[in-house]
């Protein structure tokens, strides 16, 4: 639906940047807010279609946790 590219990121996502945060529609008109993964600049566009991925999604804490989460990726 949108998306817009991050240069200057927040702590824990600082090895990331610059990176892509998409607003996605899901399936039922419902929609979500993710990091568009594995993407080159012709993916950059309303309508692409993606698929969700299970990937890290920052840097692990003190406590050497590896944080994951749901990320989308162009098909």
């Amino acid at each position: 639906m949108s998306w817009t590219r991050i240069h200057v990121p927040p702590a824990g996502f600082i090895s990331q940047a610059p990176y892509v945060v998409a607003v996605v529609q899901i399936d039922r008109g419902n929609s979500c807010i993710a990091q568009l993964v594995d993407w080159d600049e012709s993916h950059l566009k309303v309508g692409q279609s993606v698929i969700t991925i299970l990937r890290r999604t920052r840097e692990p804490g003190t406590e050497g946790v590896i944080p994951y989460g749901i990320k989308v990726k162009p098909v």
